[in-house]
């Protein structure tokens, strides 16, 4: 992939081609895991989480695309909707009982 992407756009190719080719080698490498051994190495729970990071990239991308913000408050874009898709969405009852506890314990510190 650096080939063609290189040329096209310098280093944000080479890193782009990069990326495209650790994702190709883990991809294989998983194959091979579950091909050989006959597991799988990871939980459906990893790929919700990849969906989310997702999601809330491109939200913030598309907001950032049409208003000018500081680099600051794509973070806080980013994050407020990760943790909003997380918790309406992909959150097991067993997380949101962890998470319930967690809030009362800071509710008792403040």
């Amino acid at each position: 992939f650096n080939i063609w992407l290189i040329p096209l756009y310098g280093a944000l190719g080479a890193a782009i081609g990069t990326g495209i080719t650790i994702a190709g080698i883990n991809a294989a490498r998983i194959l091979a895991v579950n091909y050989t051994l006959r597991i799988h190495p990871f939980r459906m729970n990893l790929l919700r989480i990849t969906l989310i990071s997702i999601i809330a990239s491109g939200l913030t991308w598309f907001i950032r695309r049409f208003f000018m913000l500081h680099i600051i408050s794509q973070i806080f874009i980013y994050i407020g909707a990760y943790l909003l898709l997380t918790y309406f969405f992909f959150l097991d009852s067993e997380d949101k009982e962890v998470l319930k506890w967690f809030v009362q314990k800071v509710k008792r510190l403040s």
